[in-house]
């Protein structure tokens, strides 16, 4: 039965061929919804941070001044979230989240994550008094968990060997019972640490370090999945003296987190910005290096390694074919699921030069093979920064644009469900034969 499944996709695939010769198979139908703020006013930084899961969305706006009820200091630059709902098709405003104990100038919502009923929400600048000791731009992190109605506060999040200037929170993410929580300033060479979910009460696990004694920025970036955590360094040194970045895999077994796996690009070059974002999944690791000069100079670049039974492989470039992309940042986000990866591109050409892009990839039996069809705002202007933050789950994915309708900011999100017929050459090597009908034969059997 399955032969004869595959002679007919097959038969259909060449009939598609002779009656469409210009027409072929794409791997996704693409379909954008618009979300924005309802209160928040311009400058307030909507779009700096977002995240998505099959029922909400979450998007950062950490500039955001406010008074609360019933007094009248304006807490300025405290900071908010704002989070969305599916709906069926349509995504809808569901709540505002503030801190309890919301301060000016925290930038609550500078970096955000979501995961199942929780969010982690960063804000890097929160000044906080420990034991009556006031520490300046410790940085802090909050957890939300959601009731079956709202988002309710359950914890807020410090390290647990405060100092002044940490920037704590600088970046985030959260899977499962556990949080990470990058702290790139903690000096010397910066940390990450993880907080177990112990029945509501999180609580410090791990301080991650990189155990290179050198500046390296280590927690710019994070990322975590199940056993896995990914921490970006993006101003590492290597051997040639070369300030490339590089990026720590960390694997937990049982309590422990274990000495971490190294990745680089071994033909990296100076100010790379290699590890400026990176993401994880239980197989892949996602790496951007947004002003690596591949394609011209700042052109961007991402990289993917793969986990094996003898552990991750050495970074692979992803394709972006071989014109010039001069200072489009390729890299500047990344996001990666299960079958598909997004890498954002801020100074991209969407439907106008530098209106920023997104390119997506969708892993075919190994193998990521970018879609003929970037993101773009359709309503997209120049030096938007759209792609500037990025996330992806299995059926969704959201792009910021914090610069979009004259700095009020905007996000978009895309649905990723039927594939249909635009192209023939599906792995985009110019020819049209076997290998893509095999290609489209894998799909239309997975889906």
């Amino acid at each position: 039965m399955k032969n004869q499944t595959l002679c007919c996709l097959l038969a259909l695939w060449i009939s598609f061929l002779y009656v469409y010769p210009t027409n072929g198979f794409a791997l996704m139908r693409i379909i954008e919804h618009k979300v924005s703020h309802n209160d928040l006013e311009v400058g307030g930084g909507f779009g700096s941070a977002v995240d998505i899961s099959e029922s909400f969305a979450v998007v950062g706006a950490p500039s955001d001044s406010y008074t609360l009820a019933g007094t009248s200091d304006l807490l300025k630059e405290s900071g908010s979230v704002y989070v969305y709902q599916r709906i069926e098709t349509d995504w809808v405003f569901q709540q505002k989240l503030i801190p309890n104990d919301p301060k000016a100038n925290s930038k609550f919502g500078n970096a955000v994550s979501l995961d199942n009923d929780y969010i982690i929400v960063g804000a890097f600048y929160d000044t906080i008094a420990i034991n009556s000791n006031a520490y300046t731009f410790l940085g802090s992190a909050y957890i939300f968990k959601y009731n079956g109605e709202q988002w309710v506060q359950e914890a807020k999040l410090v390290p647990n060997d405060p100092g002044e200037n940490y920037s704590f929170g600088f970046s985030v993410s959260i899977s499962g019972n556990y949080a990470i929580v990058g702290c790139n300033s903690k000096r010397p060479y910066g940390a990450a640490y993880v907080f177990k979910n112990n029945n509501g009460n999180w609580e410090h696990h791990h301080m991650l370090t990189s155990g290179v004694n050198k500046y390296l920025r280590f927690g710019y970036s994070v990322d975590i999945f199940d056993d896995y955590a990914i921490v970006g360094a993006d101003q590492y040194i290597n051997e040639n003296n070369y300030k490339t970045g590089t990026v720590f895999i960390f694997h937990r077994q049982d309590n422990t987190w274990g000495n971490p796996v190294q990745l680089s690009d071994k033909d990296g070059l100076n100010n790379d910005s290699f590890g400026k974002a990176v993401a994880i999944n239980k197989d892949y690791a996602l790496i951007g290096a947004r002003l690596n000069d591949t394609f011209g100079t700042s052109s961007g670049m991402a990289y993917i390694s793969k986990r094996t039974e003898t552990g991750w492989s050495d970074v692979n470039r992803l394709n972006f074919g071989d014109e010039n992309l001069e200072g489009y940042n390729i890299g500047y986000s990344v996001s990666i699921g299960n079958h598909v990866a997004i890498v954002g591109a801020i100074y991209g050409t969407g439907n106008v030069e530098k209106s920023g892009l997104a390119y997506v990839y969708h892993n075919i039996d190994g193998e990521w093979i970018k879609n003929k069809e970037s993101l773009i705002a359709s309503d997209g202007n120049g030096n938007i920064e759209f792609g500037k933050y990025v996330a992806i789950s299995d059926n969704y994915a959201i792009v910021a644009a914090p610069r979009q309708d004259e700095l009020a900011g905007a996000a978009y999100i895309y649905s990723f469900h039927e594939s249909h017929l635009v192209n023939g050459d599906i792995n985009n090597d110019e020819i049209i034969d076997l290998k893509d009908a095999i290609i489209m034969m894998q799909i239309l059997i997975n889906q």
